[in-house]
């Protein structure tokens, strides 16, 4: 989507698919998925979400990257946290005083490399759900062609038959499209909820290198 889409979202805070409490099946199966040697989660396209706080009191270094200021600034308040604030590249830095986490604010596809450099796993909660079609292969390939070899990806996905706008429906056919050729894709679990009128399906996928790369 345009940028101009999402800032008037934010600011008429039409926010439905935002959530206020932390994403159920990310608490069902992190520890089941990943021990101690992660160290660090990136989560693009955060919003305001509760995920961030969640894994960085996990002592978790946890960087997410937001467009919107708004969303960014929402966060730090409705958390009560205060943030440093600065410039990394393209994009303003906000850097929790008191946690492990900061969150750059500015277009995705400026974040400098070091994020994803650094980044032993993706959480995607609603970033590709959130792209048209037409841009989601140049948002997976900046992770083909910019993650170390053995960062991980937990992803998920919203299923439903209601295309009108965000958060699209991304099949599974679609993520083993996307994402297949250099990652394995297993499908963990998955959970009813209502959207739109309508029953849609959460599902949550773990993703894993097939070969190292050289960055």
């Amino acid at each position: 989507m345009e940028s101009d889409f999402w800032h008037e979202r934010w600011a008429n805070n039409q926010i439905g698919f935002h959530q206020d409490v932390t994403t159920p099946l990310l608490e069902r199966h992190w520890d089941e998925l990943f021990d101690s040697s992660v160290k660090s989660v990136f989560v693009p396209l955060c919003g305001k979400s509760r995920d961030l706080l969640w894994l960085a009191e996990r002592g978790l270094e946890v960087v997410g990257v937001e467009l919107s200021q708004t969303a960014v600034e929402s966060f730090f308040a409705e958390q009560k946290l205060d943030a440093r604030r600065g410039l990394h590249g393209e994009m303003r830095e906000y850097r929790c005083a008191s946690l492990p986490l900061t969150v750059y604010q500015g277009d995705f596809f400026a974040l400098s490399n070091d994020v994803f450099v650094t980044s032993d796993v993706v959480f995607d909660r609603g970033a590709l759900i959130a792209l048209p079609r037409i841009m989601r292969r140049a948002y997976v390939e900046k992770f083909k062609s910019k993650l170390k070899p053995e960062a991980r990806i937990l992803l998920m996905t919203l299923e439903h038959s209601d295309e009108k706008s965000p958060p699209f429906s991304v099949q599974e056919s679609e993520i083993r499209d996307l994402y297949e050729d250099e990652f394995s894709v297993k499908r963990i679990d998955e959970e009813p909820e209502e959207f739109r009128g309508q029953l849609a399906t959460n599902v949550i996928y773990l993703l894993n290198r097939k070969q190292p790369v050289t960055l």
